[in-house]
């Protein structure tokens, strides 16, 4: 078919045909004559407007109509392959267009993919962001755990290597300490060995060599003390003045009645020692009293005494009556005493007053002596003393002897009142108890406890000296192996 163009402009030229002016050719002729001017080509027809192409087409002739409609014919081929080229060219671009919408469906869908790619590489990437984050505050925190990790490594390092070092001191103190132990053990083994050999070589020896060394050790004692003796005996006899006064040239006066002494302590103090060991060895097999060593030492003590007190009685009353002034000679107050009815008995009367004095005062000094080792040794801070010294042994016997020598310094009054006496007197004292009586009525305490201090200073130290010398010579024995 015609190109639509094409077919316009014929039916444009058919509509508008006229005829042919009337100045050119014979009137009412079917000849038209060309118009006078020239006629614009096909390409500017088809510019034309209708109005415009109405009236040029009026004034064609048939030649011209049919010159142009073959024109028109061969444009319209020309289109029509044209039109063809162009439809091929339209349903390329077309299948173009559809392939390119088709490629931009596939753009828009791979678009939507990649922003769904991108919005999940987004949150992909959110999520690397957390997990580097996460990554990052573990990266942190195990840095701060490593840290800590070292920090406690080094800790428990220091604590095991401060433990370790604690443990080795523990060790070693252990070590010195058992080392001291056993050491300590070894010398109290040595000790108790060396102690269990003394006791048992003093058991050994005989019993009258305890009776020769108690004598020997009275009289070394009484020798030392024996002016302390002679100026407490003026005092308690009513002769203080003699008793304070003091000169160089009557200083041998004060060793007056030593031989009297003598006899009166050596074989008295050997019968006190001598039943004492006697007698606290039986007692220790007594098994009432033999866990109680107070008792059996108070006990042994007082027996020895006793039957020292024997001897002492008659002893005490010839050494007083030469140490007071009363007899001028020893072989003087020998007769006194004991050559008369009156002077025997007055002795037992004595006797009788001294067992007040004398057997209280040997059980006390002895058995604060023998008690006190045992007291002592229990003491914490008592390691470094020898209880076998010469010194402590004093210090224990002075200690008991002064004790003793206080509590019973009425009954020394009364006893020295009543040997030195004078039997015909009228005012003489009968009895023990009457002296005591008489003494607090005259003067109270003061009375009853007159020469106290001198009594207390003569025997502290001559306790001492005594019960020292006596276990020195025993212990001398042991080391000399006498027996």
């Amino acid at each position: 078919s015609a190109p639509p163009l094409a077919s316009a402009i014929c039916s444009v030229l058919v509509a508008f045909s006229s005829p042919a002016w009337a100045g050119y050719g014979p009137s009412g002729s079917v000849v038209q004559s060309e118009p006078p001017f020239k006629l614009p080509s096909i390409e500017e027809l088809t510019q034309f407007s209708s109005d415009r192409l109405s009236r040029i087409t009026s004034n064609l002739d048939g030649a011209r109509i049919d010159q142009l409609l073959k024109e028109l014919k061969l444009g319209e081929s020309d289109l029509d392959k044209e039109l063809e080229r162009v439809q091929e060219k339209r349903e390329s671009l077309a299948q173009i267009s559809k392939d390119m919408n088709s490629q931009r469906t596939q753009i828009e869908e791979f678009r939507a993919k990649l922003q769904e790619n991108d919005a999940l590489v987004g949150k992909q990437e959110a999520e690397l962001a957390m997990l580097q984050k996460t990554l990052e505050a573990s990266k942190a925190k195990s840095l701060d755990l490593r840290q800590q990790i070292d920090l406690a490594t080094q800790y428990v390092s220091s604590e095991e290597r401060i433990a370790k070092e604690e443990q080795e001191s523990l060790l070693k103190d252990t070590f010195q300490s058992m080392e001291k132990q056993k050491s300590m053990q070894a010398n109290l083994d040595a000790e108790l060995r060396r102690r269990k050999n003394l006791l048992t070589s003093l058991d050994a020896q005989p019993a009258w060599f305890n009776y020769i060394a108690a004598f020997i050790a009275s009289l070394g004692a009484t020798v030392i003390m024996h002016p302390v003796d002679t100026l407490k005996t003026r005092l308690m006899g009513g002769n203080s003045a003699e008793a304070v006064e003091f000169s160089f040239e009557g200083l041998g006066s004060l060793y007056d009645g030593l031989l009297g002494n003598l006899v009166k302590e050596g074989p008295s103090s050997a019968l006190y020692l001598g039943v004492y060991e006697s007698a606290r060895s039986q007692l220790m097999t007594v098994p009432a009293i033999a866990d109680n060593l107070l008792i059996v030492y108070l006990i042994a003590g007082a027996a020895g005494e006793f039957c020292g007190s024997v001897i002492r009685a008659p002893a005490e009353a010839v050494k007083t009556k030469l140490q007071s002034g009363k007899d001028s000679s020893f072989s003087q107050s020998v007769e006194s005493v004991i050559g008369t009815d009156s002077g025997r008995a007055n002795i037992f009367k004595a006797w009788s007053a001294s067992c007040f004095r004398d057997v209280p005062a040997g059980a006390i000094q002895i058995a604060i002596f023998e008690y006190a080792k045992i007291a002592i040794v229990a003491l914490p801070g008592t390691a470094s003393i020898d209880f076998n010294s010469l010194a402590f042994e004093a210090f224990l016997g002075a200690t008991g002897g002064g004790i003793a020598a206080l509590v019973t310094t009425p009954a020394d009054v009364v006893t020295t009142q009543l040997i030195t006496q004078d039997p015909e007197s009228e005012s003489k004292v009968s009895s023990f108890a009457e002296g005591l009586q008489k003494n607090f009525q005259s003067g109270g305490l003061e009375a009853l406890f007159l020469g106290w201090k001198e009594r207390t200073a003569y025997w502290t130290p001559a306790i001492g000296l005594f019960l020292s010398f006596y276990c020195s010579l025993r212990q001398l024995a042991v080391s000399l192996q006498l027996f």
